[in-house]
């Protein structure tokens, strides 16, 4: 799914198209914006380790800068050496362990991620350099192969951690209702794209080239690939720039895999791994529920990796700016908060006065940069109410919940900058998998605790959660009782109360 959906902006008589709304500009000049002063210090701290090094941009401009009305950064000036990788190519293997391993069972030979400039055919992945570093020219094509790979393997490795430990946490706790969370996730190599227990190369692109004054990124699930966008009008500016919307494009792969973890599975008969016919999704090509709540999904995804209430300062709200403004009009932001408190907001929205929360079906053609507007069919602007509630759920997890003891030993943060914000996001990560599990379940089963081989009861082979038949469950579990914002959250109330309310 795209970012941003497309859009027609307009002056006048003039039609421009962008994203995915309609908004009215007038002729203006460009505004002289000045950029903030390069760190010292941070230029001073850095530190390079030539073998296997990564030089990245840790954050987006805007964010490093400070600077909100950034037009071009001074690039080297805010460059991280962060850590080692010593593969030779921009591609990576993945893994995961499940709670009843002892050891990680990984995706073999097998790649599960692998980024190069385009899908052009003569395209050919980028190698290290002859110092054996990952150091390229700062703005180059090869930094921002670089700098999408490291964000990519980072989300990756965090999101891996917190669903090993939500695996753990969902089958050896003494819980009233049985797990969605695929058993033998490990196994049927369910914790990555793929089928029949083999695994999918997800191709990651820092450079999708687009025309006119159109930019944007997204996820192909056909594909599995993930287009960074890049604009030849403004050929420095790139949407690899910005780590929270490639956090954000990351956050539909994992939409995906989570909704169709459960539909590989053990066959007892042939002995092999087997996969249903049928892909579960959340949302279609047009405007739906579903599609809102993946949107939803994928900004949360950027605030678990980031901690920020806000998606997109640079590549949201700057460069579809800058774009436009090369051809002489003024640009608008495109950015989301995630939070009621975001200055971005109306003035009768608020994260504590009563009835001036985000809510459905209020805000779902609302967006905060040009309120006075309806935007009908936008996902992106009605999944915000599913961002909004997810990280509220979040920080109010950190205000009012203990972290578990066992967390101090054994819990691992993955590169986390802020260890107390990604243990809290973690549990609404696990409540997010359970729920998505259930819902795109087509083996109509619901749980492996009810499969007749894992508890060795033959009685069970007739307990069916989901649906009665599995014949019949892709059919009922998106047409009959598709995806939607009823159906999910009253899975996500009920994942809350037994795994959390009852647990307090």
């Amino acid at each position: 799914m795209s970012l941003i959906g497309r859009t027609y902006t307009f002056t006048k008589s003039i039609l421009i198209p962008l994203f995915g709304i309609t908004v009215l500009f007038s002729l203006q000049s460009c505004t002289d914006f000045t950029q903030a002063e390069p760190s010292a210090s941070r230029a001073a701290t850095k530190s390079k380790n030539a073998t296997g090094s990564i030089l990245v941009y840790e954050q987006n401009p805007v964010v490093l800068t400070g600077n909100s009305n950034l037009t071009t950064p001074a690039w080297d000036d805010y460059l991280s050496y962060s850590y080692n990788f010593d593969g030779f190519f921009l591609q990576d293997t993945c893994g995961f362990k499940q709670f009843n391993l002892t050891a990680e069972m990984d995706s073999g030979s097998s790649n599960c991620i692998e980024v190069k400039m385009n899908d052009a055919a003569a395209t050919s992945p980028i190698q290290k350099n002859t110092d054996n570093s990952w150091n390229y020219t700062a703005n180059s094509d090869e930094f921002y192969q670089v700098n999408s790979f490291y964000h990519a393997q980072k989300m990756m490795s965090k999101v891996k951690d917190s669903l090993e430990w939500g695996h753990a946490a969902a089958h050896s706790s003494m819980l009233s209702i049985p797990p969605a969370f695929k058993y033998n996730i490990a196994n049927t190599k369910g914790f990555w794209l793929g089928d029949n227990g083999t695994v999918a190369t997800l191709k990651l692109y820092s450079k999708c080239e687009f025309t006119e004054t159109s930019i944007n990124a997204f996820f192909d699930p056909a594909l599995n690939r993930v287009c960074m966008g890049w604009n030849a009008n403004q050929p420095q500016l790139y949407m690899a720039q910005d780590p929270s919307v490639v956090y954000h494009e990351l956050g539909h792969v994992f939409v995906k895999i989570m909704m169709n973890q459960r539909n590989t599975y053990f066959d007892f008969v042939t002995g092999n791994i087997k996969s249903i016919g049928f892909k579960s999704d959340l949302g279609v090509m047009s405007y739906d529920e579903a599609g809102a709540l993946n949107e939803g999904i994928a900004d949360f995804f950027s605030y678990f990796m980031t901690g920020r209430k806000y998606i997109g300062e640079w590549a949201m709200d700057r460069i579809p700016y800058l774009i436009l403004e090369s051809q002489g009009f003024q640009g608008t932001r495109f950015g989301r908060p995630m939070d009621e408190d975001d200055p971005a907001h109306t003035s009768g929205v608020s994260s504590t006065t009563p009835g001036e929360k985000l809510s459905y079906p209020e805000y779902i053609n609302y967006n905060p940069h040009l309120n006075g507007s309806r935007f009908e069919g936008v996902i992106h602007y009605a999944g915000q109410s599913v961002s909004h509630y997810l990280v509220r759920l979040t920080e109010t997890f950190k205000n009012t919940c203990t972290a578990p003891a066992s967390w101090d030993n054994d819990f691992t943060v993955a590169g986390s900058d802020d260890e107390n914000h990604y243990k809290y996001a973690t549990i609404t990560l696990m409540l997010i998998n359970e729920t998505l599990a259930e819902i795109g379940d087509m083996t109509a089963k619901g749980s492996d605790y009810f499969n007749e081989a894992a508890l060795f009861n033959p009685a069970l082979m007739q307990v069916y959660f989901t649906n009665l038949s599995i014949d019949e469950a892709y059919l009922w579990g998106h047409q009959i009782t598709p995806p939607n914002m009823r159906r999910f959250f009253k899975t996500f109330a009920k994942n809350i109360q037994h795994y959390i309310s009852a647990n307090l």
